[in-house]
Order: structure tokens, then C-alpha cells, then sequence
């Protein structure tokens, strides 16, 4: 059993060389975010509960973005991903309350502890419908069975995730290992966990400058960041050969 926390560095450095655009992009959309939540932090001109509820969540979204984005950075692929899937909630509660703002009082009001306030899945059809993509049931589905459904594999210490992630090559074989993993693999792993923080962070913030923006060069600074992060496209696409 090897514990590896002190090649931090080291996971960093190999991962970086891997990484940096995405980061770039990453950092790109949290900064605009910031600006967005303090302009919604101190402008009550908007629906005041449907307001409250976006800086709520986009305070929240902000902090989990910057933990996934240190955790793959050194080597700490499976915890980042476990995150992303609460990303993935929490944009489709963005949304859902985005696309029916009567929902606001009662996200607010929420006293469940048993249960979450959104269904993802129905959630994210409505808004599916809302941007007028077509077969919008169908979509929502294939997302959650490829997308949530993976990252809910390494939240849930799903055996067939675990089993592979413990294990680490080395001069006597396969050696069970704790630590940052920045093996090609891994490496792959952690390009996939930013670019999966990009497309949500892009979402987010699409969601939020469409409910409450009237500002054309807030609209086109999206469209800028959704252009850079479907230029990695290919490349994403080839991470697992």
C-alpha cells in the first residue's frame, strides 16, 4: 500500500501540461460569475425571491467549481467528479426555478430533509424545452444515463470506478494506492473533470445572464466562452486513446 501525498507537486506538474486551456476557460467563466453574483447580490430591481435563490446557488456553484478544479488539478480525480454530480444538481435547480420563478418561494421555504427540492432529470427536460431543443424529453434522458449517471459512479463508490482507482502501476505489478494519481489514465481523467466544470460553469452562467440580463456584451461574453470550450472539442474526444 503506497501513500503517494507528497507527489502533489509532482501530479500537478504532469497534469497542468495536460490541462492549462481548460483551466484558462474555467477561470474565464468563474471570474464572469463573480461579477454576475455581485451585480445580483446588491441589485434588487429583479424578482427579490427568485434573486435570492440564484445568489443562494450561485455562491454555492462557485465554491464547488474551485474545489473541482484544485482536486483534478493534483491528482484527485475521483473526488472531483463525485462533485460534478452535484454540479449537475444544482444547475438544474438553477434552471428549473429559472424557467418557472413561482418555484422561487418555495425553494426558499423548503423544510424536506428527506427529499431534494428538484428533480434533476424533469428539471432539466423543461429547460431543454425552454431553450426549444427538440425532443426535449429525449435529450434530458440521454444526458442523465451518459453524463449524471457517470459521475453518480464515482460518487457512489460505484466497484467498477473504485477497483480501477485504487490500483497503480508500478515495478512489482499492480500496488493498491492513496494519493494523486497522474498516470496517462488519471491525467485523462482530470482533463474530463475540468472540461465536465466548464460545460456546467457555461450553463450557469448562460441561465443566469438569460433570466436576469438585458446586456447584449454580457450575452456575447457566453457565446465567446461557449465557442473557446467546443475548440477543445477533438481534443476531449481523444483523451481515452
Amino acid at each position: 500500500m503506497e501513500l503517494l501525498y507528497s507527489e502533489e507537486d509532482e501530479a500537478w506538474k504532469a497534469i497542468i501540461q495536460k490541462t492549462f486551456p481548460l483551466e484558462q476557460i474555467l477561470l474565464e467563466t468563474t471570474e464572469f460569475l463573480g461579477s454576475v453574483l455581485d451585480e445580483l447580490a446588491s441589485n434588487t430591481t429583479h424578482q427579490e425571491d427568485l434573486r435570492r435563490v440564484h445568489v443562494h446557488l450561485l455562491c454555492r456553484l462557485l465554491d464547488d467549481l474551485r474545489v473541482i478544479h484544485l482536486s483534478a488539478s493534483i491528482g484527485y480525480q475521483a473526488q472531483a467528479m463525485s462533485l460534478l454530480a452535484s454540479v449537475y444538481e444544482l444547475i438544474a435547480t438553477m434552471q428549473d426555478v429559472g424557467v418557472s420563478p413561482e418555484k422561487a418561494r418555495g425553494w426558499l421555504e423548503h423544510k424536506d430533509d428527506a427529499n431534494t427540492f428538484t428533480k434533476s432529470k424533469a428539471a432539466r427536460k423543461l429547460w431543454f424545452e425552454f431553450l426549444g431543443v427538440p425532443d426535449a424529453k429525449k435529450a434530458a434522458e440521454d444526458e442523465y444515463k451518459s453524463t449524471y449517471r457517470m459521475l453518480c459512479m464515482f460518487k457512489h463508490y460505484n466497484p467498477q470506478i473504485q477497483q480501477g482507482l485504487s490500483l497503480e502501476p508500478s515495478d512489482k505489478g499492480l500496488t493498491f494506492s492513496s494519493g494523486p494519481q497522474a498516470n496517462n489514465a488519471n491525467i485523462g481523467l482530470s482533463c474530463l473533470a475540468i472540461a465536465q466544470a466548464c460545460a456546467f460553469a457555461i450553463e450557469g452562467l448562460a441561465c443566469l445572464v438569460r433570466l436576469f440580463s438585458t446586456h447584449s456584451v454580457e450575452v456575447q461574453t457566453v457565446m465567446t466562452l461557449h465557442r473557446k470550450f467546443k475548440g477543445f472539442e477533438a481534443e476531449l474526444l481523444d483523451l481515452g486513446r
